[in-house]
């Protein structure tokens, strides 16, 4: 019975999300839909073809609310070749609601997909592409002329520091990292000599946050490299 209420209850956010009567209601939907997991995911890839570009934006910005890490390797494979042609939308808001998705989404390919579209002529999508670029490739040298909306320009290359709103948004750090190596784990390793009696620990890539073998050099499931 408790399957049978959630079919229903994602069905009807779904229909909300297509054919809701107001704005806010198809945005509550949407937002309600990237909360669905893998289910509610596919929903929303789905509204990236919808005719009305209002609900194509839509679906970007709730795809940027979605826990990628815990989506299957097909789907998130599929997200990343979707949200990349949507950056080629004639409508701004779609571009720039894909441009932020793919900065959650992560890949080698994504990275490549935001640097097409870096001269957008529409200034909101080039920010959201600098905000997506500097959580995924935050030492990428850059070469364009304006102010972005994430980090600041230096040296031509942009900061990994991340915008308020982002942090905001229950958002997580990209940057790479190691699982458990923060401030608390080193300092733990060096009371004990730098010794520890557990095992080694998975690491974090830094394109689409899959933990891999601490030996690996690149991650299966896109390409990105694991290690400077």
């Amino acid at each position: 019975m408790s399957n049978r209420r959630a079919d229903m209850s994602l069905r009807l956010k779904t229909v909300t999300f297509r054919h809701g009567g107001s704005e806010a209601a198809r945005a509550d939907a949407a937002m309600a839909l990237a909360d669905e997991g893998e289910a509610g995911a596919e929903a929303l890839l789905d509204g990236l073809g919808d005719r009305d570009f209002r609900i194509r934006a839509l679906a970007g910005e709730a795809l940027a609310q979605v826990n990628w890490r815990e989506v299957d390797d097909s789907l998130w494979a599929e997200a990343s070749a979707l949200l990349a042609s949507a950056l080629s939308d004639r409508d701004p808001g779609v571009r720039g609601g894909a441009a932020r998705a793919l900065g959650r989404v992560g890949g080698e390919a994504a990275v490549d997909a935001l640097r097409a579209i870096a001269a957008d002529p529409v200034e909101s999508v080039r920010l959201a592409v600098s905000a997506s670029l500097g959580r995924l490739a935050p030492n990428k040298e850059l070469e364009w002329d304006f102010e972005p909306a994430y980090g600041q320009i230096s040296d031509g290359q942009i900061s990994d520091e991340p915008a308020p709103a982002l942090e905001t948004a229950g958002s997580y750090d990209p940057v790479t990292r190691a699982a458990g190596t923060g401030r608390d784990a080193q300092a733990a390793g060096r009371d004990s000599g730098g010794e520890s009696d557990e095992p080694r620990r998975m690491i974090e890539c830094p394109g689409c946050r899959r933990m891999a073998k601490p030996e690996a050099v690149r991650c299966q499931r896109c390409g990105s490299r694991l290690r400077p």
